[in-house]
């Protein structure tokens, strides 16, 4: 370009780019030098320049490279500056920011800070900047009046200057994200749909288990754009696993947090009561001779001989029993002053239920290595308790549960067929020998109880010792209820004192606490590999 057009061009901008350097600097000496800085490289970048085709947006990109400088030697690291001050650029894909890096991370910060907006607030900045509608036509887009438009318009050039203006913190979460080692729920007609099974659900529940914070405050801490994590939220608050207050949400998932001295006291809460419960029910169901009952059956091996006596395998049948009557014995004992309706939360499908959760910690120390249950299943003429454990080989499903139940009710009629006899000891039920066409003989592979009156002695068992060491048990609770409740946030406590009201009955580490109890002091041998497939699952015959 010619000196004489260059010249003419800085003197008609001159002006300007002093006014631009006023408004961004901290004094006037330096606004005098910036605006000296911008005009000088312009003229320079004129006079080698022929192709430029709007010289005002050519001025005002260079007056931001500038200003990006003096910011940065400044040791201002980002950049402030209003969202009008970049609208040509901004909605023009012909200027090319690539150009300079400076000019292009101060575009992507300032992109980084309109996600930033609130959805409808982000939209009407988007729809204005980017797409050159018109204010009108954005009124009517989105069905709200003008003046609205304009109120959006003008907050969100505030928040976008204080936010370039702001080093965001990022939690550790951003790079060290945490991970739930299990969750579950209980209560009626439950059903997650694996709604926790993602790592961001997961880390949303975690950012505000301890404080409320709006979308925003969780994407700067999870170190995510907010348009990402909008619909999840959303997912999570109307399944009920968040509450929201004022714009802000707060977890609704009973979540533990890995801590060595409260997981110290819950693992030697447990220990210890198992050492008293589990020794107890073991030497009672021994010497009692309850064993020996005919009504407690089971344990026969895959292929047997029907013509020769089977002596009972006792250690086989006490890996069931034991956690059965752990499980289920003492319930006249539990302490209901919090009743589920006060403490569970109420579902879109119409039922209430109480989700927890735990967080696998960096040690992987949880109290229950490998746990499931106890579940049971029944119909008219049966009953099916299951768990499964490390020691088991694994869990039937619901679907297989029930046709188990309704191949044993077909079996009381007639024989089944070779492919149904097949199936029962596939999933570790029944044993057989002999063939179907001619002698022939099934017997439980797992534990069988005849009658509702064995099932009542066995647990009156664990009801006894119960009471016995009801005492003992609440001073072992002591110190784990008054260091889990100082813990727990305020939104939580009533499903956290609902949920301790069942310790030392039926909840896993104490089932689990009772089974290493008893392996340990060699009381219970190992199951053999072939045993695995049937531990931990009994069937009840139940009374007409």
């Amino acid at each position: 370009m010619e000196k004489e057009i260059a010249e003419n061009i800085i003197a008609e901008n001159i002006k300007s780019i002093y006014g631009f350097a006023v408004k961004h600097c901290k004094c006037i000496q330096d606004a005098e030098d910036l605006s000296q800085e911008i005009s000088l490289k312009t003229f320079r970048s004129l006079l080698n320049r022929n192709d430029i085709e709007n010289t005002d947006k050519f001025i005002w990109t260079i007056a931001h490279n500038c200003l990006c400088n003096y910011y940065r030697d400044s040791k201002l690291i980002l950049v402030g500056v209003c969202v009008d001050a970049y609208a040509d650029i901004i909605s023009d894909n012909s200027c090319n920011p690539e150009d300079d890096m400076i000019m292009q991370e101060t575009m992507e910060r300032l992109h980084y800070e309109i996600a930033y907006l609130s959805r409808l607030r982000r939209k009407i900045i988007i729809a204005y900047y980017y797409e050159n509608k018109k204010q009108e036509d954005i009124a009517l887009e989105f069905s709200i009046p003008l003046g609205t438009v304009k109120w959006h318009l003008f907050e969100a050039k505030k928040e976008l200057k204080k936010g370039m203006d702001t080093m965001r913190n990022y939690n550790e979460l951003k790079f060290n994200p945490i991970t739930f080692s299990h969750y579950g729920e209980n209560g009626a007609t439950v059903q997650n749909n694996g709604i926790l099974d993602s790592i961001l659900a997961q880390n949303i529940e975690y950012c505000v288990l301890n404080e409320a914070k709006n979308i925003n405050q969780i994407s700067n801490e999870l170190g995510i754009l907010p348009p990402y994590i909008e619909n999840e939220v959303s997912r999570l608050e109307e399944n009920g696993y968040l509450t929201k207050s004022h714009g802000k949400y707060l977890c609704n998932i009973l979540l533990d947090v890995p801590d060595k001295k409260t997981k110290k006291l819950c693992s030697d809460m447990y220990k210890n009561a198992a050492k008293i419960f589990a020794n107890a029910l073991y030497d009672e169901l021994t010497d009692s001779g309850i064993l020996d009952s005919p009504d407690i059956a089971g344990g026969y091996p895959n292929s047997f001989d029907f013509s020769k006596s089977v002596k009972k395998d006792k250690n086989f049948l006490l890996w069931a029993l034991i956690p059965y009557i752990a499980s289920l014995s003492g319930a006249k004992l539990i302490d209901k002053s919090v009743g589920f309706e006060k403490a569970a939360t109420y579902r879109p499908d119409g039922g209430q239920s109480i989700c927890f959760a735990s967080i696998l910690d960096s040690e992987n120390t949880n109290i229950i290595k490998s746990f499931y249950g106890p579940c049971q299943s029944f119909n008219q003429h049966y009953l099916l308790w299951e768990l499964h454990s490390e020691y088991s080989e694994g869990k039937i499903s619901t679907l297989n549960t029930n046709h188990i139940l309704f191949l044993l009710d077909k079996e009381t009629e007639a024989p089944l067929t070779k492919e149904e006899y097949a199936y029962l000891c596939e999933h570790g039920i029944l044993s057989t020998a002999g063939d179907t066409e001619g002698l022939f003989k099934s017997a439980f592979q797992c534990v069988f109880l005849a009658s509702e009156e064995i099932k009542n002695r066995l647990i009156s068992i664990g009801d006894m010792i119960k009471k016995k060491y009801r005492d003992t048990f609440e001073t072992l609770k002591k110190p784990y209820f008054d260091a889990i409740l100082k813990e727990t946030p305020k939104q939580l406590l009533k499903m956290r004192k609902y949920n301790l009201q069942f310790t030392f009955f039926g909840d896993g580490p104490f089932i689990v606490s009772c089974l290493d109890e008893l392996v340990k002091n060699e009381k219970l041998s190992l199951p053999t590999q072939e045993q695995r497939k049937a531990l931990h699952r009994i069937i009840i015959k139940q009374s007409n």
